[in-house]
């Protein structure tokens, strides 16, 4: 086994606050996430179990009155883009208007509805009804909470607004979604007094609210869009200043078997990847994407500057010799040469 010098990097971290009021509903690569118009109206809305989909308004709990299902469960796609990768997300969380309607006469007066906010591995531009629904069934939940009975009517004065911080768990989840430009919320609650009509209203976007009788005009409800403000920081390192790591070393462990691997640390690496290769003048391939480069199993990435290369010794003295990299890492990139 040879030591190598490694890619690391070195910058100038400067770190600033931000605060993203993601829009649900299409947002162009290019637009400012500040903004809460939204662009389209297939990216929120609700799904049930046999593949009924609804686009444009979300709605949760049993719809059966209005021939969907009895258990409806929303979504609603919120653009990432204006978040650069490799940010550090400290919090999201979720605003919406919500309305909890006594429908019926034989209703109780009062009749709290559990009401869950959680996470949804899906996208629900390209996935069908019952994986959008599968997915919503499966997340983490966020936030748990209950909505009383906000009003006889599907009238403005009839919602109530909410402002759910989603915890730390979603906060990670929306940082990990950067890369791939959205994440998805799911919305679920239960059904306690009525098995036909116990449902929520989650105001969308700046929808049409109509009552549908005397009770109630046709009229657009203004701010009440939902909306997710996510807080982030952004990215502490540099690529294009990576310098190489001074020192690797490899010792072998007691065991015979296993390769003990350190190196000197770069503060201002984000994490590092090691690579192996068989032979020497294949060191400039120990990268990613490099089919001759081999990573030791939990060192790639790993944020610390040690990892252990289990079973990294040849099995006899004349087996193969090893010979490593460690490149540094920074925003999801590694080091170049």
């Amino acid at each position: 086994m040879t030591d190598n010098g490694a890619m690391s990097t070195t910058a100038v971290a400067r770190l600033i606050g931000a605060v993203l009021a993601a829009a649900c509903f299409a947002v162009p690569a290019h637009a400012d996430l500040t903004t809460t118009t939204p662009q389209a109206t297939n990216w929120g809305g609700f799904v049930g179990a046999t593949g009924m989909r609804s686009d444009g308004e979300i709605a949760t709990g049993s719809l059966f009155f209005a021939n969907f299902e009895r258990d409806a469960r929303g979504f609603c796609r919120f653009a990432l883009s204006a978040i650069p990768s490799g940010a550090k997300v400290q919090s999201a969380i979720l605003h919406v208007w919500i309305a909890n309607h006594d429908l019926f006469t034989s209703d109780p007066v009062t009749c709290p509805l559990p009401a869950r906010v959680k996470s949804a591995r899906t996208d629900p531009l390209v996935a069908a009804p019952p994986e959008i629904f599968a997915a919503i069934a499966a997340g983490a939940v966020y936030q748990a909470f209950t909505v009383d009975r906000t009003g006889p009517t599907y009238c403005p004065d009839s919602f109530k607004l909410f402002d759910l911080d989603l915890g730390a768990q979603a906060a990670s989840d929306v940082e990990a979604a950067i890369a791939q430009g959205f994440v998805t919320l799911g919305f679920e609650s239960d059904i306690n007094c009525d098995a036909q009509g116990d449902h929520l209203d989650w105001i969308s976007y700046d929808e049409v609210v109509d009552g549908g009788g005397i009770d109630c005009d046709t009229v657009p409800f203004p701010g009440s869009r939902i909306k997710l403000d996510v807080t982030w920081s952004a990215p502490t390192c540099v690529i294009g200043n990576v310098m190489p790591i001074a020192l690797v070393r490899a010792f072998k462990m007691a065991d015979k078997t296993s390769v003990a691997l350190s190196w000197t640390v770069d503060p201002e690496a984000e994490s590092y990847n090691v690579w192996y290769v068989l032979n020497k003048d294949e060191l400039p391939l120990a990268r990613a994407g490099q089919p001759v480069a081999a990573a030791p199993i939990g060192c790639s990435p790993t944020s610390t500057t040690t990892c252990v290369h289990a079973n990294g010794v040849p099995a006899v003295p004349a087996g193969p010799r090893l010979y490593y990299q460690v490149r540094g890492v920074c925003r999801a990139s590694e080091a170049a040469e």
